[in-house]
């Protein structure tokens, strides 16, 4: 057993020490910020959303950087290196541009300033083979594509997002999308509890090569659950991994928690595998504080002195995995689980002294207080997929499965030294939510500019929680239960959707509409007073349209 410590030990030392040198190699290589605009050459409009590509101009087919152009047509990225290179753009219905600018290494920022891109225009000497377009505008979102973008290679998703259109992404892992936090984040086009709870940790934890696009639907349509939000960051991991597998480790530490994490993705005949898997730490060592409040309308509670000290370590895992079962070219099977959780543990110490005007003490206590939490979800998902002769032609039917327990307990005693009667306390909670969710998806295009989607949605959600509180008698010296009928709550909503929507487009203009209708059954049960129970229901419609023009 201490061969096998030691030899994890040194294998997560050298991965670190790899990740440190490769960090500090990275370091000496400077790099010149690229900025510019892209504008149409007649009419002065900005070109937004256009594919940029960054290349050595001695090696044009292989892009070092590529990104796209904002809603304003401008961009800005990092090079690395030195030397000569070439900007060039791609964008439906103008011709590319090619851009050539030399980077010394002296410079900090290189404006290229505007850009103009017209039609008919010829290509230079260098002639670049075309690039895929990272950026996708359709009737109701915009998808980057992570798969094309050789960043994709070495960044991590929560990198990535940062170059997808319409979203931010902050310096403390805060994401925005159209400038709000009112979203929801799917995960191939369904909801993710373990993604929504920690967005920002659980995208930095997955490497970028294993999505395929990240799509922005700015306006969800009848398809999606109606709850009021600006849009959808939907994530579309790789489906099908290549033959063979490959493998990644990573590890982290520094003075206040450490990580360990893998990436696995295999594929073996007709099976396919994908995980991630991701453990971490942390800890706040013992804090002190101390504070004096002095009053001065009331002589007898007149100096209040606090000080004390807390301290706080917890641990957690979140991960994500699929196996998929190719049956035939026309019918796949795949089962997902995402999990996250964790627990943690707070301990603090305080005093508290009241003194007079006279700096007589008035009372004085000190309290010792330990609080646990228990967190997390877990998604099972199963699905299948019938694809049809007909390009485009789609049924699915999935069923998943939610589990996110949520317990808390806390111990809090109070030592009276002088003048003081508060009793102790204590408390916990043990609650938790089920869900499970059935769903039928279909969609057919007729005669080519048409689609039709239909679906069905029927969820069940079963909320249970059960605490108590005991306070402390301290003249019979026993716990006294202090109870309330909410200290025992089962809930339970059933939740039926439908929906059908049809979407026409033809050449620049598109034209998508529907209808989603939703019945909510609401049932709510207090055992310990069954006065209070009661149960609701209503029913609600809600249409939905939009119009598309290309630019």
């Amino acid at each position: 057993m201490k061969k096998y410590n030691f030899l994890l030990i040194f294998l997560t030392g050298m991965i670190c020490a790899s990740q440190i040198f490769g960090q500090s190699n990275t370091q000496n290589i400077s790099s010149t910020l690229i900025k510019g605009q892209v504008l149409d050459s007649l009419s002065n409009e900005v070109i937004a959303y256009a594919t940029l590509s960054i290349a050595k101009k001695s090696d044009p087919e292989k892009p070092v950087k590529m990104l796209s152009t904002d809603a304003d047509g401008k961009f800005q990225i990092d090079v690395a290196g030195e030397g000569a290179f070439l900007l060039s753009s791609q964008y439906i219905g103008k011709s590319s541009l090619n851009v050539t600018f030399q980077i010394t290494g002296k410079e900090k920022t290189i404006d290229l300033g505007k850009l103009l891109v017209h039609d008919n225009q010829e290509l230079g000497e260098v002639v670049v083979t075309a690039v895929k377009p990272l950026v996708q505008v359709d009737l109701d979102k915009i998808s980057y594509s992570i798969e094309d973008d050789p960043d994709s290679k070495t960044n991590n998703v929560l990198d990535m997002m940062k170059k997808v259109p319409m979203v931010t992404v902050d310096a403390d892992d805060n994401i925005q999308l159209r400038g709000s936090s009112s979203y929801k984040i799917y995960l191939d086009g369904k909801p993710s509890n373990m993604i929504t709870n920690n967005p920002g940790q659980v995208l930095k934890s997955m490497p970028a090569n294993m999505i395929k696009k990240i799509e922005v639907i700015t306006d969800p349509g009848a398809k999606y659950d109606a709850e009021g939000v600006t849009g959808i960051i939907n994530i579309i991991t790789n489906k099908q991994p290549m033959g063979g597998y490959t493998g990644t480790l990573n590890a982290g530490a520094n003075l206040r928690g450490s990580n360990l994490g893998a990436y696995l993705t295999a594929k073996y005949g007709k099976f396919g595998l994908t995980g991630n898997y991701n453990y971490y730490y942390n800890k706040n060592p013992s804090s002190k504080s101390n504070l004096s409040r002095e009053s001065f309308y009331d002589d007898v509670n007149n100096y209040l002195k606090t000080g004390g000290s807390n301290s706080y370590h917890g641990h957690g895992q979140y991960g994500s995995g699929e196996l998929s079962y190719e049956i035939d070219t026309l019918n796949l099977i795949g089962v997902t689980f995402n999990l996250w959780g964790g627990n943690n543990n707070t301990q603090s110490v305080n005093t508290s002294r009241m003194l007079d005007v006279n700096n007589n003490p008035v009372y004085e206590y000190g309290t010792h207080s330990n609080s646990k939490s228990t967190y997390g979800s877990s998604e099972v998902n199963a699905n299948y997929q019938r694809t049809f002769h007909k390009k485009d032609e789609l049924l699915t039917a999935s069923y998943r499965l939610s589990l996110n327990p949520n317990d808390q307990s806390y111990n809090t005693q109070v030592d009276s030294i002088l003048n003081y009667h508060d009793p102790s306390q204590k408390a916990a909670t043990n609650a938790d939510t089920k869900e499970h969710t059935f769903q039928l998806d279909y969609t057919t295009p007729i005669a080519k500019i048409h689609t039709i989607e239909a679906g069905v949605k029927y969820i069940i959600r079963i909320s249970e929680s059960g605490s108590y509180r005991d306070i402390f008698n301290s003249t019979t010296n026993e716990w006294i239960p202090f109870n309330s009928y909410i200290d025992q709550f089962h809930h339970r909503q059933d939740i039926f959707s439908g929906y059908g929507g049809y979407n026409v487009k033809y050449k620049k203009l598109g034209f998508k509409t529907g209808l989603r209708m939703e019945n909510t059954r609401l049932n709510v049960e207090f055992p310990l007073d069954k006065t209070k129970n009661f149960d609701n229901g209503y029913t609600q419609f809600n249409p939905f349209g939009n119009v598309f023009v290309s630019v």
